[in-house]
């Protein structure tokens, strides 16, 4: 996808793994066959709460038990949410 997005090609991802909203960009889009439904940057940052450019912070606090990430013992979805809406960074929090 950034290869082809690089060649000014625009890409689409079909995944439901939301992860990969990290390669959101005004070409790259993904599309989640489950839901039957394309995101583009908008898209994403309004179903989530926040700007797509926090997801790593965003899973950083909440885990991800499907890539063995841990998270933050007592963070749970809106006290993710929570603090990611309220802060740019792990460091600031």
């Amino acid at each position: 996808a950034k290869d082809m997005h690089k060649q000014g090609y625009d890409t689409v991802i079909v995944t439901s793994d939301k992860d990969m909203g990290q390669m959101l960009d005004e070409q790259t889009y993904i599309y989640d066959s489950f839901k039957e439904e394309l995101l583009d940057v908008q898209a994403f940052n309004q179903k989530m709460g926040f700007d797509v450019k926090k997801l790593p912070f965003y899973f950083a606090l909440l885990g991800d038990s499907s890539d063995n990430i841990p998270g933050v013992r007592g963070i749970g979805k809106k006290g993710a949410l929570d603090l990611v809406q309220a802060y740019d960074s792990l460091e600031q929090v």
